[in-house]
């Protein structure tokens, strides 16, 4: 059985409250108390709250309700101690404490059994008939005047004085005890060296007790109530044998019921609305009279779909408010993105970068802003981007659902905050903000001061997470004028240097990747050429061709070098950590937490290894700088200027530079006029 991650919270939530009370099972009113004192992320309390119901003062009365019915399960157990004292006194002065604590072992053990296979609707069918004789007292015939009276009237103060009112004779006795039982005490017995006589007397001591706990035990199953829950006490009284909490026969149905109606792993919703649906035991009758209790709240019916309100508290911030494009391109939900190599391979080189990794995505409506986006969402799916970027998990944010029912002021920034935290436990997201412009502003209230633009800036500036944005070309020139204001030459030409060793570090640390971009390149610039009538642009691409052919045979001559560097073992512990990701996915989803956590733990040990092997074939690479040929790539995709052009002479180079920046560039005209006339 697969559980959530809350689900496993409230049922070792469940586990704990067994535990403090010395219960050797984990039962519905345990599961009960756990609903009740699991805070975090519990829906079935937001469910409360949202309602306008005091989640403490319910808490309160079922505590109550709870101690009575605690307390009158400790004085059945303090019944069976005493009664299982007296008869272990007896024995112990008739044979050695040790047989005796050995009886009783054998004793429960052979209950435990014996009511879980009655549970499982299996019946006892084997007995034997053991026959012993007992001296035990008769009263004598009583006459008239007894009868009359109903008792001897003179026996309050003569009683046995006269010896003549009772006798003691010798009877034989008859008693139906189960074969497997019988054969395990004279077991027993034969193993300490009793003879048969001794054994069978010793049986019909323990027989009795037998049967008289086993009917008076099942009653509690009748009850909705664990009768082992009794036994673990006993076996702690008496044999001082304590072992951890597991789950009750009846918490087992439940989880079962609630195993029918999940699809991705059982949360607290589902086992709630098991619980809810068997009133027969402790925590489902409690928890159906408080969802009774609801009915008449403020004059409403209990809704028909309070477990679609509950599923969805449960979810968490991420799964509300966002939506997970990496995974959807795992599972080929998202639409193939062609021709945008260049821009998906430009968003890549900045999210590398050390400072200043948040792209903004900018253009007109309609333009294919989000498709990018998807198109490196596919890649990290594929596993064709660098190793920062392999495990991301790229998010898009969903502001409709995130302000939709915000009615009173700090739910929106409770809600961001929370989707914050999320974000920052998860690790290695990318958060994308289609409409990047209303963020500014989002959530405000009246007379407020934060905005969701001020919330996300301090978990920004922490690099706790990063940022695609998108947005269109006048709000961008809006934005800059408004929020960037006095930007000079010195921070742009920072950004090109910045972007050049990011696409350099590309290339070096991951040369496969840029050697499918340029054959890419390649061909399209081939059929450009077949194609093209202008001699000056022919000669712009024959330029160009010649440029990549170079950077394409110095990619594969840094190929052959990493694969020196150790590339096949590289490519053994890669194929080792997919191994062993299915295989955790795989035993979480049979639910096997030992297996589970001797795999998690060795896949974390691989991927620290596999983290140094590619440390150390790094190091074993050339040095990355960045050339003033690098830069100049960089410029020229930023201006669309062909490198050919950048690389001519001073004055030809410049000569239209500031032309082409501005069409380019928004919201730095400053700096463009810099970079133009220095």
């Amino acid at each position: 059985m697969k559980l959530t991650d809350k689900g496993k919270a409230l049922l070792e939530a469940a586990r704990k409250h067994a535990k403090k009370r010395g219960d050797s099972y984990v039962d519905t009113d345990h599961l009960l108390e756990a609903l009740f004192t699991l805070k975090d992320g519990n829906p079935f309390l937001k469910l409360l709250d949202k309602r306008g119901i005091s989640a403490e003062a319910i808490r309160r009365e079922v505590e109550r309700g709870l101690s009575s019915f605690h307390s009158q399960l400790d004085e059945m157990t303090n019944s069976y101690i005493g009664a299982l004292e007296e008869r272990e006194k007896m024995l112990s002065n008739a044979y050695s404490p040790g047989l005796v604590k050995e009886l009783y072992h054998t004793l429960f053990k052979y209950l435990e059994d014996a009511i879980a296979k009655d549970m499982r609707g299996e019946r006892i069918r084997e007995f034997v008939t053991l026959k012993v004789r007992r001296w035990v007292p008769e009263r004598r015939t009583r006459s008239l005047i007894d009868e009359f009276f109903g008792t001897d009237i003179f026996s309050e103060f003569f009683g046995d004085v006269w010896g003549h009112d009772r006798e003691w004779i010798l009877r034989d006795y008859s008693l139906r005890v189960p074969k497997e039982f019988a054969n395990e005490i004279r077991e027993v017995a034969k193993r300490w060296g009793l003879e048969e006589e001794d054994a069978n007397r010793m049986l019909y001591e323990l027989a009795d007790l037998e049967d008289k706990l086993r009917g008076s035990l099942l009653q509690l199953k009748n009850s909705g109530v664990e009768p082992r829950r009794i036994i673990g006490k006993l076996r702690a009284h008496f044999l001082r044998e304590e072992k951890e909490p597991s789950h009750s026969f009846f918490l087992e149905k439940i989880l079962e019921k609630a195993a029918k109606t999940a699809e991705d792993g059982v949360g607290i919703t589902h086992i709630a609305d098991a619980m809810m649906d068997s009133p027969d035991t402790v925590g489902g009758y409690y928890l159906s009279q408080i969802m009774r209790a609801l009915r008449g709240q403020k004059g409403e019916p209990i809704p028909s779909n309070i477990k679609e309100e509950m599923q969805e508290e449960e979810r968490s911030a991420l799964e509300r408010f966002t939506v997970n494009l990496t995974q959807l391109a795992c599972e080929g939900k998202l639409d193939p993105v062609i021709g945008r190599e260049r821009e998906i391979q430009r968003m890549i080189e900045t999210l590398i970068r050390r400072q200043k990794n948040n792209p903004v995505i900018v253009g007109e409506a309609g333009v294919g802003k989000t498709a990018l986006v998807e198109g490196l969402a596919q890649k990290i799916a594929k596993g064709e981007v660098p190793e920062q970027l392999k495990d991301a998990k790229l998010l898009q944010l969903d502001m409709g659902a995130l302000l939709a029912g915000t009615k009173y002021r700090g739910e929106f920034e409770e809600r961001l905050k929370q989707m914050l935290d999320e974000i920052k436990k998860a690790g290695n997201v990318i958060l994308f903000i289609d409409e990047l412009h209303n963020v500014v502003g989002a959530g405000r209230a009246e007379g407020g001061a934060l905005d969701a633009a001020n919330l996300l800036k301090p978990a920004l500036a922490r690099g706790e997470f990063q940022v695609i944005g998108a947005t269109t070309p006048e709000e961008y020139r809006s934005m800059s004028n408004r929020y960037v204001q006095d930007r000079h030459l010195p921070d742009k030409a920072i950004d090109a240097i910045d972007q050049s060793a990011s696409k350099k570090a590309l290339k070096v640390l991951y040369p496969e990747i840029r050697v499918k971009e340029i054959e890419g390149k390649l061909k399209e610039l081939k059929e450009q050429q077949v194609h093209e009538k202008e001699k000056a642009r022919i000669s712009e691409i024959e330029a160009d061709i010649k440029r990549l052919e170079k950077e394409l045979d110095e990619l594969k001559t840094l190929l052959a070098k990493k694969e020196k560097a150790g590339a096949k073992d590289l490519k053994e512990l890669e194929d080792k950590v997919a191994k062993l990701e299915k295989q955790v996915k795989e035993a979480e989803d049979k639910g096997d937490l030992k297996r589970w956590e001797e795999l998690l733990d060795k896949l974390k040990a691989t991927k620290k290894e596999l983290l140094e092997a590619r440390q150390k074939a790094s190091e074993q690479l050339e040095e990355i700088r960045v050339t003033s040929d690098d830069v100049a790539e960089v410029v020229s995709e930023w201006t669309n200027i062909p490198v050919a052009r950048m690389m001519e002479e001073e004055k030809a180079k410049l000569l239209k530079m500031e032309e082409h920046l501005h069409r380019r560039v928004i919201g730095q005209d400053e700096a463009i006029v810099a970079v133009s006339r220095a």
